[in-house]
């Protein structure tokens, strides 16, 4: 099965009153496009994309409302604002599907999808790959970890937290709240080894002291020496669901309350996974 990218972009006309001292009776604005920033503007071409693709047979799972199944054909679209990813072999009716967008919306076909929000998508007869490297690499020189050593653990080894006091406070904490943000990132798309280091060290994100900015950059090293590691989904094998899960025992020194984890496959392919106190 192969992906196709689109860009797409919404050209519905619609209408709105002028601001108050510029009206006139009977006279309205025009406004030839949505415009970005406004509270509609995301809700109005949502509703025009699933109106518009409704008319082909997709609907809106009931688990993400932004990814859409076609009745009776094998095809998927997943939506992301105006990026649009069509899941499917080369059959008539995908590439009908194409040709029907292009008759709604102004879009540019960018074929097979290689690149989407940061991750690299690449084929192969074993299966496809997903990649973060570009990402990452931008992340750690961004925080000056580039020509870090590699550590081989996301956490040093006994490493015991506790939350910060007001006196121990870092003064710039933006700067551990961003690489925070970065990593999450990262865990969301492709590392799920990282779930449970950037889910411990987040809950100090509203006080870090010099101990977490330790640690936080530890968690960078790991990144740094694993950069090429990608999530890989098989083409052939068992294509059974699996679950796994665990949880320690209040190990949390300012709460008492445990962590727990879980992560599912689908045959060989992770494709579901978290860590949460």
């Amino acid at each position: 099965m192969k992906s196709a990218f689109l860009y797409g972009q919404l050209q519905e006309m619609i209408y709105m009153h002028p601001l108050k001292g510029y009206r006139e009776e009977g006279i309205c604005w025009k406004l030839n496009k949505c415009l970005y920033s406004l509270k509609q503007s995301t809700h109005k071409w949502y509703r025009e994309f699933l109106t518009t693709i409704a008319e082909k047979g997709f609907q809106a799972c009931n688990f993400d409302p932004c990814i859409f199944v076609h009745q009776e054909h094998e095809i998927y679209i997943s939506v992301f604002v105006d990026d649009i990813i069509r899941y499917s072999d080369s059959t008539p009716e995908a590439e009908a599907l194409i040709s029907f967008l292009k008759q709604r919306f102004e879009i540019t076909d960018l074929g097979e999808a290689t690149w989407i929000l940061g991750l690299k998508i690449t084929y192969s007869l074993r299966g496809i790959s997903l990649s973060q490297r570009q990402y990452i690499e931008k992340v750690l020189t961004r925080f000056n970890m580039i020509q870090s050593n590699s550590v081989s653990t996301p956490l040093e080894k006994g490493m015991k937290l506790r939350k910060g006091l007001p006196h121990e406070q870092l003064e710039d904490t933006s700067h551990y709240q961003a690489i925070i943000g970065s990593v999450n990132y990262v865990v969301m798309g492709t590392r799920p080894d990282l779930a449970h280091t950037s889910s411990l060290l987040s809950q100090y994100s509203s006080c870090p002291n010099k101990t977490h900015l330790k640690a936080v950059k530890h968690m960078l090293r790991y990144l740094n020496g694993t950069k090429e590691h990608d999530l890989f989904f098989p083409s052939n094998g068992s294509f059974t669901l699996e679950g796994y899960s665990d949880a320690d025992y209040a190990t949390c020194l300012d709460t008492r309350r445990s962590f727990s984890g879980y992560i599912f496959k689908f045959g060989k392919a992770a494709i579901l996974w978290r860590s949460r106190k």
